[in-house]
Parts: structure tokens; sequence; C-alpha cells
């Protein structure tokens, strides 16, 4: 689904508090973590990317499983947010006069509930909102990063089943994402392979006197034995017939 607002889920760890005179449940949502791959990219929020909204006082509603009709708080009221260096956490107070919020209280003590998403506006490229650029996983493989810089905090929700198959992400950022990538990998693989065709060639040029070299075509997208060069090779005197079987 496409739209402004974009929902992003994270496996974290939420809290039903008990107090002496209300219910509460606290959650966070990490800085500096990689997310999954979102479409043809992954993305991962600045620190104290939402300050701005925070301090502007915009409204933030808390709902559970990204229902509007169960409104669990509301800023600044009964949804409380504080912005760290490390991640943004919130604390909701729970009605104990309603029955949706004491289920979910109970159901979260019980560690049956220990989701969040949480949904936001990225702020204008232009004024900051985000940066592309390109890096690298653990294992070395390349893909497009997107970091989110400023955004405004539209929701945080507390979710039976979430999974990144309920994440929104924005036309935008699909259109940035699709241009960056297209940048950073310009090439299709009938380009890489004229190139490796091309590299093959001057091999041959280059290299031929090297009796360990072996004439190769490009067949497919796949180097295999050239024989027919072989043999022109070899009628010419530049292979030693003795080196290939």
């Amino acid at each position: 689904m496409l739209s402004t607002t974009e929902l992003r889920y994270y496996p974290i760890s939420l809290r039903a508090v008990q107090g002496s005179r209300n219910m509460t449940v606290r959650g966070s949502v990490p800085y500096n973590v990689a997310s999954k791959e979102l479409s043809n990219f992954r993305e991962r929020l600045a620190p104290r990317c939402f300050a701005d909204s925070i301090k502007r006082g915009d409204d933030v509603v808390a709902t559970f499983n990204y229902n509007d009709s169960v409104v669990l708080g509301r800023t600044p009221k009964t949804l409380r947010l504080y912005d760290g260096d490390k991640s943004l956490d919130y604390e909701i107070d729970l009605d104990e006069d309603n029955s949706d919020h004491r289920n979910l209280h109970a159901s979260i003590s019980r560690g049956d509930i220990n989701g969040s998403s949480f949904e936001f506006i990225v702020d204008d490229p232009k004024n900051g909102g985000e940066e592309w650029d390109d890096a690298a996983d653990e294992r070395g493989t390349r893909y497009t990063r997107r970091t989110i810089k400023r955004a405004t905090l539209v929701g945080v929700n507390p979710c039976t089943q979430p999974s990144y198959n309920n994440t929104q992400v924005s036309a935008r950022a699909l259109s940035h994402a699709l241009t960056f990538a297209r940048r950073l990998f310009p090439q299709s693989n009938e380009d890489l392979r004229a190139k490796a065709a091309r590299q093959a060639e001057q091999i041959r040029q280059d290299e031929i006197r090297d009796p360990s070299l072996r004439a190769v075509k490009l067949q497919n997208g796949v180097f295999v034995r050239d024989y027919d060069k072989e043999r022109e090779l070899r009628t010419a005197g530049y292979l030693n017939p003795e080196n290939y079987i």
C-alpha cells in the first residue's frame, strides 16, 4: 500500500506496569537499527529524528492492532514520549474501566503481545527529511539505504501479529529508492554481459602468449571454452597444444 503516512514494525519488548492507581504500557522505537528490506531498500532512523515533531506537540495517537476504534492513549495526557540517543520511548496510561485496555494489559503481561509499530511522515528531502546512500550488511552485500533524519510522528501501535507485510512505504520513498538504486547499480544484466565479453577479448589480446590461458567466450551469460578460438590460436602458434585436452 502506498501512502504519505508510512508504517513500520519493530519487534520490541513491551512492558505492562501495574501501579497503585493506573495501568501503563511502555515501548520504544530503536534508532540506528537497519530495517529488513522494504521493497528495494533498507532504512534506519537517525537519533532524535522525531525531536521537532515532539517539540511542536504534534498529535500522536496510540492504538491497538492499527485499529482507530481502539484508542489506547493520546498526547499529551495519556501518551507520553521520551526522545533519547538510542530510542524513542513511549508510555501509555490505560483506562482500568475499559475492557479492551484491561485485556491488552493482561496479554502484554503474559507475553502474548510483544510487538509494536509506529506511523510517521518524513519531512521533504529539501528540508533534510531523509538521506540516501549505499551501505553493506554483515556479509558485505551492498544495498540502498535510507536514513530518516526528520519526521512527524503520527502514532504508535502495540499489535498482536506484527509483520513487515503490513509495512506501508510512501510513493515518494519508493521513487527515491528506485532512482538511487539505478544510480548505484546502473548496469543491467545485458550491460554486464557485454562488458564481460569485451574484457575477455581484451585478455585474449593482451595475454595470448601465456600458455596457461584458455580461449573463452561468453555464452548465455556464462564463460565457456571457445574451441574455435583455440584452434585458431594454435594454428597461429600462440598456444601449446600440450596444455589443452
